[in-house]
């Protein structure tokens, strides 16, 4: 799937509602908000396209969003304030990310400059819709996910599982649990890959939180990694199609009994031997 760099200047577009779309953006059951870019003069993204978006012009510079395409590129009347009857381009997106680099939240423009392979892409690009090629958007993906995992001082519980846990550590009840999650089980994007290939049924159990729950249930599964970490220390490309799959965060819970993890087809065995006896 192509990435596409989107370029934000914010002394020439302030952005007056960042702090409230990122609030809109935290309390979206879908996790998404829906906004749309200039793309300059590129019209070659298409509906479905991953994008992401680089501030510049001030420092921080750095990567501050991503999202989705959910457009192809369309003319409108231009953004810019000077030139009212100007046409620009444009496309529509739901943002999955959106971070404020005024409070030093931003994937550091020196950090990508600094990587044996990012660095060796141009991202101080004066003009929206670059073509990211693949081999540098797989790391990309694969650093945005942990910066934005060290982001996040505490893991939700309810919406990620922990692919490993040192069990040896022992804490009081309510302490908060110090836990390693894989990044592209967190990665909306890979995420929602997982979902188009597999559905939301869960693979083990076929429990679906819609079905049960209705509208609160939408969209919720778990995803798994069907490789344990310790398999992929030096693995960079992992394809979300493929390597996860979507559980219940009950059978996930069980996946993770052990190490390394039961295997699905295990845990289907267990799980239909259960239903046959009871």
């Amino acid at each position: 799937m192509p990435a596409y760099l989107l370029i934000w200047n914010p002394k020439h577009y302030p952005w007056n509602e960042l702090a409230e779309d990122i609030q809109k953006l935290e309390n979206s059951k879908t996790g998404i908000i829906s906004g749309r870019w200039s793309t300059g003069r590129r019209k070659n993204i298409q509906t479905g396209d991953r994008l992401f978006l680089m501030q510049l012009g001030k420092e921080p510079r750095g990567i501050v969003a991503s999202g989705v395409a959910t457009s192809t590129v369309f003319e409108d009347l231009s953004w810019n304030e000077e030139n009212p009857d100007r046409i620009d381009r444009y496309v529509n997106l739901n943002f999955d990310v959106l971070l404020d680099a005024d409070k030093g939240h931003v994937l550091a423009l020196e950090k990508l400059k600094s990587h044996p392979i990012l660095g060796q892409h141009h991202w101080e690009q004066q003009i929206s819709g670059t073509l990211i090629p693949e081999s540098v958007q797989i790391e990309l993906e694969l650093l945005w996910e942990q910066y934005l995992i060290q982001k996040r001082k505490k893991v939700d519980a309810v919406n990620s599982l922990a692919e490993e846990i040192d069990s040896t550590q022992q804490y009081r009840e309510g302490a908060t649990r110090q836990i390693t999650v894989n990044a592209y089980e967190r990665n909306p994007h890979a995420r929602q890959l997982c979902i188009e290939k597999r559905g939301l049924n869960c693979i083990i159990c076929g429990f679906n939180f819609q079905k049960i729950y209705g509208d609160i249930g939408e969209g919720f599964i778990h995803v798994h990694h069907l490789k344990p970490l310790s398999e992929l220390k030096n693995t960079t490309a992992v394809d979300p199609q493929n390597d996860l799959v979507p559980v219940c965060p009950n059978c996930h819970a069980m996946i993770h009994r052990k190490k390394p993890p039961y295997t699905i087809e295990e845990m289907q065995g267990k799980f239909n031997f259960i239903h046959t006896k009871y």
